[in-house]
């Protein structure tokens, strides 16, 4: 190709990169800018050329950079959300969707970012979870109010009731339990996202707390005949976490592997120390199980899988999503192993208390 050409080529291939909306940088496997458009450059508050030469961790923190080159090698993309931190020193929330490149010209690999600005998003999010937390208030007080009506209404003996009526008033009175969990999930939520969520860390007995709790759940496991255990010993019992929050994680772990379970199946609830001073509680069913797509969305907000058995409950797909909020709020972390067919175990760690 003549030089003419090529300097044609280049200067139309930089006016069409110029043009993209979204920021775009190419870079080496170092995350040295081997080429970047004005857009990416707009985003950062730096002029483009400037950055050439430069690296991404100029304007954001590499620090859990999704660069791992076997996974990209493989064909798809990674993304992740990152804050740009401007010569302003203003900072910008972004979506950074990184692709792998074999073959640039002096380089070899490299690898494409493109950079999506969240900032409307991010303010679309704070309107939603507004609207959300009032909505969800209101809803709590009548919600309350029509169970306390219904439970009343059973409970006074003046009132004959027949079979028909009663199994009628039975269903109300199971649709408005939903209701009201649903209303509370929509609840703790809004408060998660929209900074209303108050915990007080102190120490709670996370043995106690979890026999409190079989025992109070245990209605839920009888229809289907699933056993419901609980191994270990009160060693190490004393955990820095909400009462009511860890009551919530335990609650929301239970239910789902009772609810997602085979007739006859069990749930065993078990703990134990680990060497860097957290109480880990793990809880195992012989349910349903997940397959490998499901497992990559099982803490995303609303979501729940399209298997029939699943779908077969009732649900919300907020219960792993607040587990998760909670327990990292409170200074741990949440996962799972599961198989479909085989069962889930579903974990988490909180920081044990002093003197335990």
């Amino acid at each position: 190709m003549k030089d003419g050409e090529l300097q044609r080529e280049h200067d139309w291939f930089r006016t069409v990169l110029d043009l993209i909306p979204d920021g775009v940088c190419f870079t080496d496997l170092k995350g040295r800018i081997l080429l970047v458009n004005r857009s990416a450059g707009e985003l950062a508050g730096r002029d483009p050329e400037e950055l050439v030469g430069g690296n991404v961790s100029l304007f954001y923190s590499t620090d859990g950079r999704k660069s791992d080159i076997d996974e990209l090698r493989k064909g798809e993309p990674a993304r992740e959300e990152v804050e740009f931190r401007r010569p302003d020193s203003s900072v910008l929330p972004v979506r950074v969707t990184y692709k792998l490149v074999d073959h640039m010209e002096g380089v070899g690999e490299a690898l494409v970012e493109t950079y999506e600005d969240l900032t409307e998003c991010r303010e679309l999010d704070q309107v939603r979870n507004e609207f959300v937390f009032v909505a969800a208030h209101e809803l709590r007080n009548p919600v309350t109010a029509m169970k306390l009506l219904l439970d009343m209404f059973t409970d006074d003996k003046r009132f004959e009731v027949g079979p028909i009526a009663k199994d009628y008033v039975e269903k109300m009175q199971e649709a408005t339990e939903r209701l009201i969990q649903l209303v509370d999930d929509l609840l703790e939520v809004a408060r998660t996202e929209s900074g209303r969520l108050k915990i007080e860390l102190k120490p709670v007995n996370a043995v106690e707390m979890i026999d409190t709790i079989l025992v109070e759940i245990e209605s839920l496991a009888k229809p289907n005949q699933i056993t419901v255990r609980h191994d270990g010993n009160a060693d190490c019992s004393l955990v820095m976490s909400d009462s009511d929050k860890l009551k919530e994680i335990i609650s929301n772990l239970v239910s789902n592997a009772i609810k997602y379970n085979r007739v006859g199946g069990t749930v065993t609830v078990s703990h134990e120390p680990d060497s860097n001073g957290f109480l880990v509680v793990h809880v195992a069913d012989t349910g349903i199980g997940l397959g490998p797509e499901d497992q990559k969305r099982v803490f995303t907000k609303f979501w729940r899988s399209e298997e029939v058995a699943v779908r077969a409950q009732a649900g919300t797909g907020l219960g792993l999503f607040i587990v998760k909020e909670l327990v990292e709020r409170m200074g741990g972390r949440v996962w799972f192993e599961s198989e479909l067919g085989q069962g889930s175990t579903f974990s988490f760690s909180l920081p044990l208390a002093e003197g335990r």
